[in-house]
């Protein structure tokens, strides 16, 4: 299969290779056969909820559990690449929580920086409450009793995974 894969609607950004990949290989496979092992990636940026290579992919699509949506989904290398292993944590530690949850900006008008990651539970809570996709992924100021008693949950120390736009430079 070659043409665009299906995250390209639902992220944008532009299909074709991997450009680490020597041979360019365009080929668009099912996103159910992606089964790369990321627990030396989870390791090195130090975060949990993701299980396998096709959480971060369906998280960056805000979708956060896999369903017949997802079981019909195709992916090209290039987004596979950026999605699934080739991600990092970001370069931007300004907080993410968006202002409503957060209260930040309140009275100083200053934005604080960012102390640790926002886990898939935090993210998906915050898409539920304000309907905001919070983009790359961020860092959050911590522990914010505000937030987690808005959220509803735990703010674990992990990585956001959310939308981000795919070709980005600062990726």
């Amino acid at each position: 299969m070659e043409g665009c894969c299906l995250c390209k609607s639902l992220i944008g950004g532009v299909c074709g290779y991997n450009t680490r990949d020597r041979k360019r290989e365009t080929e668009v496979v099912p996103l159910l056969s992606c089964s790369k092992n990321i627990a030396s990636h989870r390791s090195a940026f130090k975060f949990t909820g993701p299980k396998d290579e096709i959480d971060p992919i369906l998280c960056v699509a805000s979708m956060f559990t896999k369903n017949t949506r997802s079981s019909t989904m195709t992916i090209c290398p290039n987004h596979r690449a950026k999605l699934g292993l080739g991600w990092t944590r970001g370069s931007s530690t300004r907080c993410r929580v968006p202002e409503r949850i957060s209260n930040h900006n309140k009275g100083k008008g200053v934005w604080p920086k960012g102390e640790r990651g926002l886990g898939k539970r935090g993210s998906e809570a915050i898409l539920r409450k304000t309907g905001a996709c919070i983009t790359k992924l961020q860092t959050i100021v911590g522990p914010s009793p505000l937030a987690i008693r808005e959220t509803r949950i735990m703010l674990a120390p992990v990585v956001m995974i959310t939308t981000l736009h795919v070709i980005d430079a600062t990726y």
